[in-house]
């Protein structure tokens, strides 16, 4: 059980570290190992306690110089 627990968590790191880089959920959580973008915002969800569409929406991933 402990170690499914920490798979679940890397793959939601994973998943954090995909959707900084590219702007497509769905594309970042698949490559992560999620089924599909439900089951990472319910894993997201249960872990962090927050919807992840409210954490991803004001990140800006362009930098202006």
């Amino acid at each position: 059980m402990l170690y499914r627990r920490f798979r679940a968590e890397k793959r939601l790191l994973l998943a954090v570290e995909h959707l900084n880089d590219s702007d497509n959920m769905t594309f970042a959580v698949l490559e992560a190992g999620f089924s599909d973008a439900t089951h990472f915002s319910h894993s997201f969800c249960e872990n962090f306690g927050v919807n992840p569409r409210f954490v991803f929406r004001g990140i800006d991933r362009f930098e202006v110089e």
